[in-house]
This record gives C-alpha cells, sequence and structure tokens, in this order.
C-alpha cells in the first residue's frame, strides 16, 4: 500500500499543477516502473462570476504502468472557479491589474472505488486554490493550491485515514500565456516563462518536498487548430451554447503533447480543458454552468445574457507598427445608455502607461496611445507582438479589455490612405483596415 499511494498522489499533484510538472510526473512514473466573426478578443471578468466544471480523473493506464497492487476508478466531481477580486500586484517591477480566481472542488471514486494493496474503499480528494491572472490577456501569474487525500477504507467514514494533504505554490514569470490575443483559428504561438514549485504538507508515505521544481526558463507551444462547438470523440459539454469555440492544443518545450483547451469566448473561458499526458492519464473539466454577475437574460445552463454595465474599446487599427501612435475610444454605458463623468484609468501597461480620463455626455473617453516597441512573452505566427490595454473603473472594479496588435508587415500607406489618393486594404483573417 505504501507503494501504490505515491503513484496516486502523484496523479492528483499534476492534475492542477504547474505544466513542468507534467514532465516530473513521466520521469517518476519511470522510477516506479475589438472582434469579428471566427476572431475573439480578450474577454473581461467581474467580480462574482462563476463557472461549474463536470470533472473527470482517469488514471488506469498510470496504474497498469506503475506495477503497482492498486486500481481506481475515475474520479469524478465537480470543480468551481470563482472571480473573488480585481486588484493590483507588482509583476517584474510593473503595477499590474489582475484578477484572483478561487477554485474548489470535491473528487471521488465513489464507494469500492478504489483499492490500494488488496484493501478496498473510496477515494475522495478535496481541492481549494487560489490562481492569479493578468486581466489584459489571461496570462497566468501565481497558482497556489492545497490538496486533501483520503481513503475510506471499506466505504466507512470512521475508517478514513489522510493519506496527504499537500500544498503547491507556482510562479511564472513573465505570466504564461495559453492564449495570443486576438485568438483565431490557425494561429500558433510559443509562450515563454520562468518557472517553480514550491511543495509543503504532510504525509506518511513520502516527503512533499521531494517534489519541489526548481526555478528553470521554460516554454510551451500552442495552436488553435479548429473551431465550433467543443467535441472530442462523440463526446460534448453540458453547456449549451458555446457553438463559437476556438480548441487550442499544446506541446511542452520537449514537444510533447500536452492536451488542449476548447476557449469559448461566449463565457469568457474555457469551455473543456483536457490534460492528456503520456505517462498515463486523462483528466478532463467541461464546463456544466455560467453564472456572470451584473447580467440581465442569463441561462446558467446555455446563455450568458447580458453585462448591465459595460466598458467596451476599439483601437483606430486592426493592426499597427511598433513605436507608433493609434487613438483609443472607449465607452461605457449602463443599460445601454452612455455613462457621464465617470472618472476612468486607461492602462497599456507593457509601457508602463496610466492616463486619467472623465467620460463625456455619450459616455465616451478617448486617448492618442503610443503603441512603444516592448513584445510580449509569446512568440507568434500572425503578429509581433499583442500587447492588452485596459479601461478599469476602480470604484466597482468594472474592466474593459482589448489588444493591441504590432505588425512588422504594415507599411505606411496603410494608415493614411484616403479617398483622394488610392485606397489600400489590409486582410488579418477576416479583419480588413
Amino acid at each position: 500500500m505504501r507503494r501504490a499511494i505515491p503513484v496516486l498522489i502523484l496523479i492528483l499533484m499534476t492534475a492542477y499543477g504547474p505544466l513542468s510538472m507534467l514532465n516530473e510526473l513521466e520521469e517518476i512514473q519511470t522510477k516506479f516502473s475589438g472582434e469579428t466573426e471566427g476572431t475573439h478578443d480578450v474577454p473581461t471578468w467581474r467580480i462574482g462570476d462563476k463557472w461549474v466544471y463536470e470533472t473527470q480523473f482517469d488514471v488506469s493506464a498510470l496504474i497498469q504502468q506503475a506495477n503497482v497492487s492498486a486500481s481506481l476508478n475515475t474520479l469524478t466531481g465537480d470543480t468551481t472557479m470563482e472571480v473573488v477580486d480585481i486588484r493590483f500586484e507588482t509583476i517584474q517591477g510593473t503595477q499590474t491589474l489582475v484578477y484572483e480566481i478561487d477554485i474548489e472542488g470535491e473528487f471521488s471514486s465513489g464507494n469500492n472505488g478504489a483499492t490500494l494493496q488488496g484493501q478496498t474503499g473510496r477515494l475522495d480528494i478535496d481541492y481549494d486554490g487560489t490562481d492569479i491572472l493578468r486581466a489584459s490577456d489571461l496570462s497566468m501569474w501565481d497558482s497556489e493550491f492545497t490538496l486533501d487525500v483520503s481513503f475510506a477504507l471499506f466505504n466507512i467514514g470512521l475508517f478514513t485515514t489522510t493519506l496527504a494533504e499537500l500544498t503547491f505554490a507556482t510562479v511564472y514569470e513573465p505570466p504564461r500565456e495559453k492564449y495570443d490575443f486576438p485568438l483565431r483559428t490557425g494561429d500558433q504561438w510559443v509562450a515563454s516563462y520562468n518557472s517553480g514549485t514550491n511543495v509543503s504538507g504532510t504525509s506518511d508515505y513520502f516527503d512533499p518536498n521531494e517534489f519541489n521544481t526548481p526555478y528553470v526558463e521554460d516554454n510551451t507551444s500552442y495552436q488553435a487548430t479548429s473551431d465550433g462547438t467543443p467535441t472530442e470523440n462523440n463526446e460534448t459539454i453540458q453547456y449549451g451554447g458555446c457553438t463559437d469555440s476556438h480548441k487550442v492544443n499544446n506541446w511542452n518545450s520537449s514537444g510533447t503533447p500536452g492536451g488542449f483547451e476548447w476557449y469559448c469566448n461566449e463565457v469568457r473561458n474555457y469551455a473543456w480543458q483536457r490534460i492528456d499526458n503520456p505517462a498515463g492519464f486523462v483528466i478532463d473539466w467541461k464546463l456544466k454552468s455560467y453564472t456572470p454577475t451584473d447580467s440581465s437574460g442569463v441561462v446558467a445552463a446555455s446563455n450568458p445574457g447580458i453585462r448591465n454595465v459595460a466598458i467596451d474599446i476599439t483601437p483606430e487599427f486592426v493592426a499597427i507598427l511598433p513605436n507608433a501612435t493609434e487613438e483609443i475610444v472607449s465607452y461605457m454605458t449602463v443599460n445601454g445608455v452612455g455613462e457621464v463623468g465617470q472618472n476612468l484609468q486607461l492602462r497599456y501597461e507593457s509601457e508602463g502607461t496610466i492616463v486619467s480620463l472623465t467620460t463625456d455626455g455619450d459616455g465616451k473617453i478617448m486617448h492618442d496611445l503610443f503603441v512603444g516597441n516592448n513584445k510580449d512573452s509569446s512568440n507568434a505566427s500572425d503578429d509581433w507582438s499583442s500587447n492588452g490595454v485596459v479601461v478599469f473603473e476602480p470604484v466597482n472594479k468594472y474592466v474593459g479589455a482589448t489588444s493591441i496588435v504590432m505588425d512588422l508587415s504594415v507599411v505606411g500607406i496603410d494608415l493614411v490612405a484616403n479617398s483622394d489618393s488610392m485606397i489600400v486594404t489590409r486582410t488579418r483573417g477576416n479583419d480588413s483596415v
């Protein structure tokens, strides 16, 4: 039993752990043996937004490969994500607007669903975590979570043994961009970052400190490979919408496939995430419901409704050269009516730009933004850089966001052509300027 339990714990650690731990698992396991159609820009979240995911852990292949006397049914349960705060953090010396996300889940093998060294019972896992994401592009900066793993012999609560209580703390610098907005099918990018994980806690079966990972340079490759309704092997999600989603596959630094996410713009998040590890386990999070706050007409299982308060941002150009200036126009509306005299911040954090502006009689602000030449940390196939710009209402913590796309193939005539001289059309996917 003492040899079987570490294998099971490793599965659970990597389920929510950093991507670097997937490689670690393979090694340890061996030892045991502005939007247009089809293009989606960065979404914005509000405090109180909530997503619920059907969650499944299928680890049968890993247990077989590990050659231990154990069996485990697919672990099932629900994972709930909720935005609990919008605040500032200093990331690599820059004041940065971030979302704080609480993540909770309870998962079980079911009665008689786990056998360890001939002893049968129920394996239960409680998960409690917090993620910190950058508001301008949803990139991951910090993740911390705790796992409480227990085994109820003969399914009897009085015979429950705690196998491990573990806490993981991971940081990504720069934040890891799993989406390179604006997102469209065919896009490819490589997110580069430094990352490390500290593991603490208690277990009678192994030393949690053995699973610390050093702070090292790493990268993950991504490609938006298809679009439509999230579907895999004739299976789909319970949520009734998301027909215009993008499937984003990922590969680790050695080129090994790591799974996918179906990003759904309708719910401002992924509709289906899968970790598919060659060590022998598959983990799925499939959307059941989305409950956005401050919205009308919401049907949690199929319709996000409409935000009552909206901050929309429109850059002057679809794409622009580095070190150029473009006009940014933003409207703040309440139930479709412009909000007059509202104090807002325009934040372009890649250049450290923060401007205080007040909405006019139409609920509008305008600013000529110098885009600079700071590249993002995701080398992409379709642009030189895409940097997020945010408009923030600090009292109620409302966020609007869009992407500034810099493209070295843009030439001056693209930006100044007019009907008195010539008309030039530049095309980016379905976007034209």
